[in-house]
């Protein structure tokens, strides 16, 4: 389940007959309305053709995404629609104006756009501070320094949207560097998403009257020589909240997660993320007394391998709720009923072993699926620490899938455990070759855990364009030694394109 946003939680609410009727007909008129003004461009590299007579259809479609949008009629919001293949012609920056803008593939994963074709472009979309926004959707992105850039200041009470979903990002430098000003309110919305950021994930900045809401579910954020997120509000009336469920940050030189508040209200609400191997600290929050409401939150989160969980705690007690975490430092253990210990992972992976301290740890409560989306804890069961929910026999997948790259699967359950890996197509029940150390192509492997109850093994997909957009799925299944059948939570991926160089 996928925390539903603001709006969509105040379309849920239950009315009095008569307002909902009414409620009923504006949105439905509304709906209608943005229907209409809303147009639908189709791209194709190999087919299209970039030309006036060309109505971007899906039997003649254009050949860029920039064409696509000098496409875009004043007052009209535009969806643009890339058929699957690599993405190798754009002219870099494209600027976003003030109607809303989608791109997205047809088929997730089937789509690699290379965003740094010309070295000379800082970014590959500029979005302007009164834009209504741009939504990315289902593709690989090789992006230039800064794949969305916003900056400006808004002078009457502007709502802006910048959301990514299923998408993988390589990003040189940052993947959205937003600093805006005067009644800007920006909400960033990244779901089911991959950023590798060589620097920053995310740099945001609030200032004067501004607000940003950062919504981040279910995606992994990783690699940088700087901080994850860096964000700062500045100012008495700048104001920050973020909203991050079921994250993995790893590998980030300084803090995963660096916010810095001068006097606006500001919240942070961390819960079931793994932070993991970052070199300054996880979590590091600076702000003067009374800038911060009660309702930031770090709760049910595993923090291992950092230099320090969170930096500063001493000077932030009466900020934070910090409780019920998996830590590293001693320190923190007895706060909030926080543990300590190691989470006993395989290898370097994101699996647990049956025996660690993070497994079966909390009682349930919100939210109740895991970074794959598989549910927490079925029939009342406890709820893990941290972005994976585990069973008796887990399987798992780090790594995003892409054709003809290597693949690491990991596995957990009762130590030398009998068990078959099975990999393949859920969607058409179909088996997936993968490449077992070079060896033939096979769907299902034969393995066994260790003396500990971890297993490790590398493989590789076929280069086949074929498989390119597929749901690939891996499931562990196995008898214990009471001869009790075991199945593990089904882990599943878009298989992607490898990215063009």
């Amino acid at each position: 389940m996928i925390r539903p946003s603001f709006y969509e939680v105040w379309l849920s609410i239950p009315r009095t007959p008569p307002m909902r009727n009414l409620l009923t007909f504006i949105f439905a008129l509304t709906l209608t309305c943005v229907t209409q003004a809303q147009s639908v461009i189709h791209v194709d590299p190999q087919r299209g053709v970039d030309h006036a007579s060309v109505p971007g259809t899906q039997n003649e479609p254009v050949r860029t995404i920039g064409y696509a949008l000098s496409m875009q009629q004043t007052g009209q919001s535009v969806r643009i629609r890339l058929e699957r293949g690599q993405y190798r012609e754009e002219t870099w920056p494209l600027a976003i104006g003030l109607e809303e803008v989608t791109i997205e593939a047809v088929d997730a994963g089937s789509v690699v756009v290379n965003g740094r074709r010309n070295s000379s472009a800082l970014t590959n979309f500029s979005v302007q501070a009164n834009s209504k926004g741009l939504t990315l959707r289902g593709f690989t992105l090789r992006s230039a320094p800064t794949t969305i850039e916003m900056s400006g200041s808004a002078t009457t009470t502007q709502y802006t949207r910048i959301k990514m979903e299923e998408m993988v990002l390589l990003v040189a430098d940052c993947a959205i560097a937003a600093d805006v000003s005067g009644l800007t309110q920006l909400e960033i919305d990244i779901r089911l998403s991959n950023l590798h950021a060589l620097q920053t994930a995310l740099e945001l900045t609030a200032r004067e009257d501004a607000h940003l809401k950062v919504n981040i579910q279910r995606s992994y954020l990783y690699g940088g020589s700087d901080n994850g997120i860096q964000m700062l509000a500045e100012g008495v009336n700048a104001s920050i909240e973020t909203n991050f469920e079921n994250c993995v940050f790893r590998d980030f030189d300084r803090h995963a997660i660096q916010f810095e508040g001068q006097g606006g209200q500001c919240n942070l609400y961390v819960v079931h993320s793994n932070f993991l191997d970052c070199g300054a600290s996880a979590i590091r929050v600076t702000a003067p007394p009374n800038s911060w409401s009660t309702y930031s939150v770090i709760r049910r989160n595993l923090f291992w391998g950092n230099a320090a969980d969170f930096h500063d705690w001493v000077g932030m007690t009466h900020l934070v709720t910090w409780e019920s975490n998996l830590v590293q430092d001693s320190g923190l253990a007895a706060i909030g009923g926080n543990l300590h210990g190691d989470p006993m992972f395989v290898d370097d992976s994101w699996v647990m072993r049956n025996d660690s301290p993070a497994r079966n740890a909390v009682t349930p409560a919100y939210p109740f699926d895991d970074f794959h989306g598989n549910a927490r804890g079925q029939n009342g069961a406890l709820h893990d620490l941290g972005a994976i929910q585990h069973d008796t026999l887990t399987a798992g997948l780090e790594s995003q899938v892409f054709l003809s790259h290597g693949l690491t699967l990991t596995a957990s359950g009762p130590p030398q455990m009998a068990f078959q890996l099975r990999v393949g197509d859920q969607i058409q029940s179909q088996p997936f070759p993968i490449i077992p150390g070079g060896a033939a192509h096979t769907s299902a492997i034969n393995v066994a855990m260790d003396g500990s109850g971890a297993w490790r093994g590398h493989y590789q997909l076929p280069s086949k364009p074929n498989l390119a957009g597929k749901v690939f799925f891996v499931q562990a299944l196995g008898r214990d030694a009471q001869h009790v059948f075991h199945a593990s939570p089904i882990i599943q991926s878009k298989v992607s394109i490898p990215p063009s160089r």
